[in-house]
């Protein structure tokens, strides 16, 4: 953001669910532009719904600030091994009523 650029992410978190593209993908456009964010041809609203809209072949593709790892930060890590456990007792209570059901 202090390079100027508007620096938004179409996932805030590693959880699954939440938004779409990948976790290294952000806004290549200036700070305070207008309209949709944009990661080379994928676009994103405030609501992280992503969609393919190529850039048409008259205009320069947006070049991206620095070249991003796909590397979680620590809180997305917290995030990610918090849904983990969440979704492995749901899966666990699931087979245990099933074993009770038999």
């Amino acid at each position: 953001m202090l390079l100027g650029y508007c620096n938004d992410r179409s996932v805030n978190s590693g959880v699954p669910g939440d938004g779409g593209g990948y976790l290294h993908w952000r806004c290549a456009l200036r700070r305070g532009h207008e309209g949709l964010h944009r990661y080379r041809n994928y676009v994103w609203n405030e609501q992280r719904d992503v969609e393919y809209a190529p850039v048409p072949i008259a205009d320069p593709m947006p070049l991206q600030p620095w070249e991003r790892r796909c590397i979680r930060t620590r809180r997305q890590m917290r995030e990610a091994i918090e849904w983990h456990k969440v979704q492995d007792e749901k899966r666990a209570a699931i087979r245990a009523e099933r074993r009770r059901a038999r």
